[in-house]
C-alpha cells in the first residue's frame, strides 16, 4: 500500500457536498480521495513541462512503462532537458480499505471481463515517488475498487478541487490542482471520457500561463516555455 495521506482531509482537496439522493448514492459507494506528497524538492527546469493526458481504461495502460520511458528519454521529446511530467489521469483505477466493502447499487454495469491487469494509481504513484492527487467518480461495479480523475507528478500540487460534472447516467467528477513552481500555474486534469475500451494514445500539450483543458489539447507532443 503506498506511503502518504490515503484519506486526504477536505483541506486537501475540495469536494462538493450538494446534490440529489441519487448523487450522494453515488458519492457513497466509492472510496476516499487520495492526496500523497511523496516527491522531494524539483531541482531541474523550471521554464516548461511535459504534460500527459491518458485514459488507462480503468487502470489497464501501461503507465508506468511510459512515465519510465519519458524518464528515460527514450522518444528524446524533450531535447536533452529533464522536464517535469505533469500526467493527467483519466479511469485511474484504486482499490483499497476506503471504498465501501459492498455495494449500495448506485455502480456502472460492468461487461468487459478482466483480462488486462490493473495498476493501482497509489501503488504507480509510491514506486515513482511522486505526488498524486486522484478523486474517484465511480465505484467498479460490485468489485471493491473504484476510478475516477488523477494528477500526477514530481512537481508539488497545492489547492486541488473536485469538479462534480452534471450527472446523466454516470457520476463523473474532474479535478484541478495548482503546481507550485516558482510562478504559481494550473494544472487541469481533463473530464473523465465516455469511450469503452482501451486508449493507446497518449496527448500532451504546453502548459500555457492560464488553466489548462487538457481535454481540448491537440494531440501530439510539445515543448514551449512559460
Amino acid at each position: 500500500m503506498a506511503m502518504g495521506d490515503l484519506t486526504a482531509p477536505p483541506e486537501r482537496i475540495s469536494l462538493p457536498t450538494d446534490g440529489n439522493a441519487r448523487l450522494r448514492g453515488w458519492r457513497a459507494n466509492v472510496g476516499a480521495p487520495i492526496a500523497l506528497d511523496l516527491a522531494t524538492e524539483w531541482s531541474g527546469p523550471a521554464g516548461a513541462l511535459l504534460v500527459l493526458s491518458w485514459n488507462v481504461w480503468i487502470g489497464r495502460g501501461r503507465l508506468l512503462e511510459v512515465v519510465e520511458g519519458l524518464r528515460a528519454g527514450a522518444w528524446a521529446l524533450a531535447g536533452d532537458e529533464p522536464l517535469p511530467l505533469v500526467v493527467l489521469l483519466q479511469e485511474a483505477y484504486r482499490s483499497d480499505a476506503t471504498v465501501p466493502e459492498g455495494s449500495n447499487g448506485f455502480h456502472p454495469r460492468e461487461i468487459m471481463s478482466w483480462t488486462r491487469p490493473r495498476a493501482d494509481i497509489a501503488d504507480l504513484a509510491t514506486h515513482l515517488g511522486w505526488n498524486l492527487r486522484y478523486v474517484p467518480s465511480m465505484r467498479n461495479a460490485a468489485e471493491r475498487s473504484d476510478r475516477g480523475n488523477a494528477i500526477l507528478s514530481p512537481l508539488p500540487l497545492e489547492d486541488t478541487t473536485a469538479i462534480e460534472l452534471p450527472m446523466v447516467l454516470q457520476r463523473r467528477v474532474a479535478l484541478a490542482a495548482t503546481r507550485a513552481a516558482q510562478a504559481r500555474q494550473e494544472v487541469e486534469a481533463a473530464e473523465p471520457a465516455a469511450t469503452r475500451g482501451p486508449v493507446a494514445t497518449a496527448r500532451a500539450a504546453a502548459a500555457p500561463a492560464e488553466t489548462t483543458d487538457a481535454a481540448s489539447t491537440p494531440r501530439g507532443w510539445t515543448k514551449t516555455p512559460f
